[in-house]
């Protein structure tokens, strides 16, 4: 029954890092079929982390350590971290690590796994990704990174970073793994435990499973009836022109968009001839570099080091790309839609990525394009104030369910989420 009333299912991305169990999700989606995706920016990373991107799979460990789903990573998917358990509690004992603890533990995050233990895996995960972080934006000079490699401002003896012209306290000091001479070398224990996580994200059949479904039945974005669906955005100039990208041939709009997905394929492709670790950094673009189609944030990966380090309150780095000011206009959806070949009239635009703050409407461009992700999200709950936001369409009408902010919430119990329905005004 439920299958025949709503006949058409469309998520705008990022199924994974939104929740403790995305794998659940992904065996829904699989087991309903019929439904249609686009690819998200956290999605990508966990699909370079199937086949074996070192930086992909540190990221989103990180990310899983940082809002506690260690479960996932354990029951869900298999991953042993047995190896970075033990290299993290020998490298940082005595160091609390108060910065990485995971939020809402209890006193285990997972059997074996105590939250002090979680917290030093999750630190010793984020520096090694830092490290391959910073060596990748070394190497591609082309790439359009505002930022510097943000390890290069760190000043070890004083305990300070100097960023953008700022100087930054630093809340933890304690960096064991650093040699100031060499700051992106990996010691040899740090290489140890990354090959051994690379190779069982690379063994999971479940998480395999789930990204030969996706790279099957997903895509960038999707056109469907006059509906134009992609999670990130159209990198725009303060002039409100669609910028060219320089080292992809200067593309922009849905070329951009085409030849992203394309390189994501090949990337990705099992029979892919390239081994080695350097055919991964495109998805590293696509990640944390402003002017691209999944990310529209510069400092990205800066901001995220210092929420880690930095001591006391302090004004945030990011800045969002001039889309988010273009679509304020009421004709952005025009110029939108031209790039995708389609007409204003009747068309709609469904936009991913940026969660819709509390007292923020989720309608743009006179309410013809549609933020609304965060849906159904516990962890952005706090952001937004509700659990997210659902498009409906119905016999030529449009509607938006809003499901109420969650008020119980438990691993063993279903949740209910009152919600209201209301038409919105064309």
């Amino acid at each position: 029954m439920r299958r025949r009333l709503v006949n058409k299912v469309f998520v705008l991305g990022d199924v994974w890092d939104r929740g403790p169990r995305p794998d659940k999700i992904m065996d829904e989606i699989i087991h309903r079929g019929g439904v249609r995706m686009v690819w998200g920016n956290h999605d990508i990373m966990w699909m370079g982390a199937s086949r074996g991107s070192e930086i992909c799979c540190l990221n989103v460990l990180r990310i899983s350590m940082r809002y506690n789903s260690f479960e996932m990573l354990t029951e869900g998917y298999g991953i042993d971290l047995e190896g970075l358990k033990e290299f993290a509690c020998e490298v940082y004992a005595g160091d609390d690590c108060k910065s990485f603890i995971p939020r809402s533990a209890g006193e285990f995050v997972a059997p074996g796994i105590s939250v002090s233990d979680a917290a030093k895996m999750h630190k010793a995960t984020a520096i090694i990704q830092f490290k391959l972080i910073c060596a990748l934006m070394a190497r591609h000079p082309e790439y359009p990174f505002e930022e510097k490699p943000f390890l290069d401002c760190l000043d070890l003896e004083g305990g300070y970073a100097e960023y953008l012209g700022k100087r930054y306290a630093l809340a933890d000091k304690n960096f064991p793994t650093l040699n100031k001479s060499c700051l992106y070398q990996l010691t040899d224990g740090e290489r140890q435990v990354l090959d051994c996580l690379t190779r069982s994200f690379k063994s999971s059949k479940k998480l395999s499973e789930h990204i030969s479904y996706i790279l099957e039945h997903v895509s960038l974005y999707h056109i469907d009836s006059k509906v134009l669906m992609y999670h990130g955005l159209l990198p725009m100039s303060d002039g409100g022109e669609f910028v060219k990208i320089g080292f992809v041939g200067n593309l922009t709009g849905r070329e951009l968009f085409d030849y992203c997905e394309k390189k994501l394929r090949e990337i990705l492709s099992l029979e892919a001839e390239d081994e080695s670790q350097e055919r991964f950094d495109f998805i590293e673009y696509l990640w944390q570099c402003e002017q691209s189609v999944l990310n529209g944030k510069s400092y990205h990966t800066a901001e995220t080091f210092l929420k880690y380090f930095a001591a006391g309150e302090r004004e945030n780095i990011e800045r969002k790309d001039f889309y988010y000011t273009f679509i304020a206009d009421k004709s952005a959806d025009t110029e939108i839609l031209k790039q995708f070949g389609l007409q204003q009239d009747e068309s709609i635009i469904l936009n991913g990525h940026m969660p819709v703050k509390s007292g923020e409407k989720p309608g743009y461009a006179g309410s013809k394009l549609l933020i609304i992700d965060g849906g159904l999200s516990r962890n952005y709950e706090k952001t937004t104030g509700k659990g997210g936001y659902v498009f409906m369409r119905r016999e030529g009408k449009h509607y938006l369910i809003e499901a109420q902010p969650y008020s119980v919430y438990s691993r063993n119990k279903v949740f209910k989420v009152e919600t209201f329905v209301r038409e919105l005004d064309f």
